[in-house]
């Protein structure tokens, strides 16, 4: 070996110790990493030195454990643990997914002919799959992308480590605790308000435990409107003695037999009844409330009905359910409805020298879907004048037929031509086709049915008012009629109002307009899939008004429901965090989360899978109580 060749071999030697050196110090600081952020101060074990670890689209790292660690360890299946990389400082997250043991006959391929206990032959190393879920580097969290060094030392993360590297925020709602080796650890899961601006989709069967986890959001300090439709919000509320607004939606029949001035009264002593509370007396009625004493806490009652002329314009946008050619024809039948009133009030107006606009408030304000029936309306002026086709005069009333003006309009009388022409010469019949009349008529004599509008005794509804907290107390309205319908119109009500009251504020810059969340069970009632264009074309547009229009608008979204199937596609589309509890295998695959059949198709209430915008998949188990 000539001297150039011993001089090469002896500096190579020397680059060789000191990158040893250099490993061995970044296996040590690897350890130490490992032992102060572990939960228990141990290293569990190492990634392993027997096979090849690759990171791929389904990869999984291999771990051994010596046996002294596994029995000391109890470690599980579905357990979260760390690793923590030796050659670049990163710290990967991965669940364990399976957990081989063999006794060391088996490692020699020996079969014996008896089967002899030998507790030294089960002293062999245990071997876990890892599957790296995610990683964090100098507080930078993302998904699991560095090479995983062989020999790098496997731990327990603490809760605060392990909220880190899943990017689990650590402030927010709470909605459960991490569900890590078959229990839940002292780690939360929080959602912060850019996840919940980003709306949240809850997926279970019956009894898995999706109105628990309402609740448990409900519970803490979140501006919240929750649709209630037995009771279940309301009582949680009243258990936890809580002061919070009540919107009562309510129906004719409640007040049927009950004078108009004892009607509000007649109301929240139901409310009462139901719910325990003190029996209320005239001097509770405050500002278009009902203030009720319910065991330690106080309820702002709102009795409220639709307005039927605030949404007579747009009754065809507020249920899915009328038919396309009636929705088509509606807003014109109303703009000729609505000039034809305007004339009537013009002729009393003149006949009795009162203001127009005072008889025309008064003819709106008693309007309703029966007064285009057959109801007419009544306005309780006395003083006469000359009677016309669509109004008389009598002694205590005057009566005016505005379910006559109506049909005329839409052409099913042969002499509505010359009546509406005496009234108005710009106003002529729509002659609609008789199918179309026909649907037009059986729709609203199925909305009037329902009874929920004008209903004596109701307020206004001012958002403003309400309380941090506000329950829609749908269970009314279900007492009275099963229909999805009715439930429907009250919530698509409800609900436009509400987005209008913080478009306002939004467009004002409002201080004040802090998130509000707005949860519905049972969300395919709601919003459900339809064939019919016009009915998806409103179901869509609302959503895409809270939804995707809401976030700049400080609205989150909770839909719950355990029928995903029946669901609007625009729901799933919107709901950037997703919350699967129990279901059915075709749900998880239509899902994606089918890798967690396993644990989903036969979890207990209140165990679930979050798939969020701001985090990995976790796994979680609801609270109870906070």
């Amino acid at each position: 070996m000539n001297n150039l060749n011993i001089l090469y071999f002896h500096y190579t030697l020397m680059d060789e110790d000191l990158l040893v050196q250099e490993l061995s110090r970044k296996l040590e600081e690897a350890d130490s990493f490992a032992l102060q952020n572990s939960i228990d101060g141990k290293i569990l074990g190492r990634v392993t030195r027997f096979e090849t670890i690759r990171l791929g689209e389904k990869s999984y790292i291999g771990i051994d454990l010596a046996f002294l660690d596994y029995m000391n360890s109890n470690v599980k299946k579905g357990e979260y643990l760390a690793i923590r990389t030796i050659i670049s400082p990163v710290v990967v997250i991965g669940e364990v997914v399976s957990i081989e043991r063999a006794d060391m006959l088996a490692e020699f391929n020996i079969r014996e002919s008896s089967f002899p206990r030998d507790p030294t032959t089960i002293m062999t190393q245990t071997f876990l799959e890892l599957k790296p879920i995610s990683e964090i580097e100098n507080n930078v969290k993302r998904p699991a992308v560095t090479p995983i060094d062989p020999q790098s030392p496997v731990f327990r993360p603490k809760e605060s480590l392990l909220q880190d590297a899943l990017g689990i925020p650590h402030e927010g709602i709470k909605i459960g605790k991490i569900f890590s080796g078959g229990k839940e650890i002292d780690a939360y899961v929080n959602l912060d308000e850019e996840s919940l601006v980003h709306h949240i989709l809850v997926i279970g069967t019956t009894g898995s435990g999706k109105t628990t986890l309402l609740k448990t959001i409900l519970s803490q300090n979140v501006n919240a409107v929750f649709f209630d439709r037995q009771g279940d919000f309301v009582r949680h509320l009243i258990s936890r003695g809580e002061e919070f607004s009540v919107i009562m939606p309510s129906v004719i029949m409640m007040v049927n037999d009950v004078p108009s001035s004892r009607a509000s009264l007649e109301l929240g002593t139901q409310f009462a009844e139901r719910y325990g509370c003190a029996t209320p007396v005239s001097g509770d009625i405050r500002d278009n409330e009902i203030l009720l004493e319910c065991e330690k806490s106080i309820v702002h009652l709102i009795p409220y009905s639709i307005n039927f002329t605030k949404v007579i314009d747009y009754m065809h946008k507020l249920t899915p359910y009328m038919s396309p050619m009636a929705r088509v024809f509606w807003p014109v039948i109303m703009n000729n409805f609505k000039k034809g009133i305007d004339k009537i009030a013009e002729n009393i107006s003149h006949d009795l020298s009162l203001p127009k606009e005072k008889v025309k408030s008064e003819i709106f304000k008693l309007l309703t879907p029966s007064s285009l029936l057959n109801d007419d309306v009544k306005l309780q002026f006395q003083k006469k004048g000359k009677s016309s086709t669509y109004y008389s005069y009598n002694d205590d009333y005057i009566t005016i037929y505005t379910s006559r003006l109506f049909r005329h309009i839409m052409g099913e009388d042969k002499n509505a031509i010359t009546s509406l022409r005496q009234l108005d010469k710009n106003l002529s019949p729509l002659d609609l086709a008789f199918q179309t009349q026909d649907a037009i008529i059986r729709a609203l004599r199925s909305v009037s049915e329902f009874g929920i509008f004008n209903v004596n005794g109701t307020f206004d509804l001012d958002f403003q008012r309400l309380k941090k907290k506000a329950v829609v107390d749908l269970s009314w309205i279900l007492d009275y009629t099963a229909s999805v319908e009715a439930i429907a119109m009250v919530a698509y009500s409800i609900l436009s109002d509400f987005y209008s009251y913080k478009d306002e504020l939004y467009k004002k810059k409002e201080r004040d307009n802090s998130l509000t969340i707005l949860a519905l069970d049972e969300a395919h009632e709601y919003f459900p899939q339809t064939k019919d264009e016009e009915s998806k074309s409103i179901i869509e547009g609302l959503l895409n008004r809270l939804m995707r229009l809401g976030r700049v608008r400080k609205i989150s979204v909770i839909l719950a429901t355990h029928m995903p199937d029946d669901l609007n596609p625009l729901v799933l589309q919107l709901s950037n965090t997703k919350i699967v509890m129990r279901n059915e295998e075709n749900v998880l695959e239509k899902l994606g989360f089918e890798d967690y059949a396993d644990i989903l198709l036969t979890a207990p209430a209140g165990l679930g899978v979050v798939r969020s915008i701001k985090f990995s998949d976790v796994v979680i188990k609801t609270l109870k109580e906070i």
